[in-house]
């Protein structure tokens, strides 16, 4: 009786928890759509103010005036209570959102948010850039976001099921033109992206919801970020998302950690990004970039004062 009680107990837990996952992953998803969306909607309000303040839309408000346009045509612009407070009510809502995001007092946070945020500062509109693990496309979504129309994402998985959730999250988007969705290991990037690239994201471990036996493996992913690292521009960067919770991870992190300790120092700078006071199986992540010019050896000896 004891061991059905527990065990009606933790089963319950579980649900209970599930549906604060679904919850979370809802929210997530509904926040990047909105994230790919935001440029599209900047274009639009600055579109709708650049014409408010025209001679365009006085004469077209004074041709409305005046009977000259056609009795169905939707005329919600031509309203100067109608435009004027969209406008405004936009500029209220995107300061609102600002101050709700920024409002939280600064903590050291997790791996995988230092690689959004690195991303965040580096790739611009137009750039090229690489998600060597596709996985259900939240990463793939937020370079095609970052990237802009003009840019381009190459993204790997060897799961169909990998590819076409991604595929699905990009179309909802509106951004699949922006991306190619290779089926095909990531050790095989370096024959399948045509030229260099400002940016290459891995993150490892298994498809989220998916078989966790097949996922990275130490040997392919090394060769695969000795591909990234070939086609980095001057001041590219790779970011790795490490995950040594199993058994493979665990050892991609060990392989990780001795690759990119041989990396010369005057022509990359490695980082390493984890929290010492955590538990083995926390997410480490690297970020190694290209340096735009090689820097002389003696600025960089151990223990130098840079003052």
């Amino acid at each position: 009786m004891t061991d059905r009680i527990s065990e009606n107990g933790q089963i319950r837990r579980i649900r209970e928890m599930e549906q604060l996952l679904n919850q979370v992953l809802a929210w997530v998803n509904e926040s990047e759509n909105l994230l790919g969306k935001n440029a599209g909607i900047d274009r639009a309000v600055r579109a709708l103010e650049d014409y408010y303040g025209s001679s365009l839309w006085k004469a077209d408000f004074e041709a409305d005036e005046a009977g000259l346009l056609p009795a169905d045509l939707a005329r919600g612009v031509l309203s100067e209570d109608g435009i004027d407070h969209a406008l405004q009510d936009f500029r209220d809502l995107k300061e609102r959102f600002a101050q709700e995001i920024c409002r939280e007092d600064y903590e050291l946070k997790s791996a995988r948010f230092l690689a959004a945020e690195i991303l965040r500062r580096l790739v611009k509109n137009g750039d090229t850039v690489i998600d060597a693990t596709m996985g259900n496309g939240h990463d793939t979504l937020f370079l095609c976001s970052l990237v802009g129309e003009s840019g381009r994402v190459y993204a790997f998985d060897i799961q169909r099921d990998a590819v076409e959730a991604t595929r699905s999250r990009l179309t909802a988007a509106g951004m699949a033109d922006r991306a190619e969705l290779l089926c095909i290991g990531h050790e095989k990037m370096a024959g399948n992206v045509p030229g260099p690239v400002k940016a290459v994201v891995f993150n490892l471990g298994w498809l989220p919801g998916g078989d966790h036996q097949i996922t990275t493996r130490t040997e392919t992913t090394l060769q695969a970020v000795r591909q990234a690292l070939e086609l980095l521009i001057p001041g590219g960067m790779l970011v790795v998302c490490v995950y040594p919770g199993h058994k493979e991870g665990t050892a991609e992190l060990a392989a990780m950690d001795r690759f990119f300790s041989t990396l010369p120092c005057r022509q990359w700078n490695v980082l390493k990004h984890s929290f010492s006071n955590a538990g083995p199986g926390t997410p480490v992540c690297f970020a190694v970039q290209r340096m735009k010019t090689p820097v002389r050896s003696s600025s960089r000896q151990a223990g130098q004062s840079p003052r």
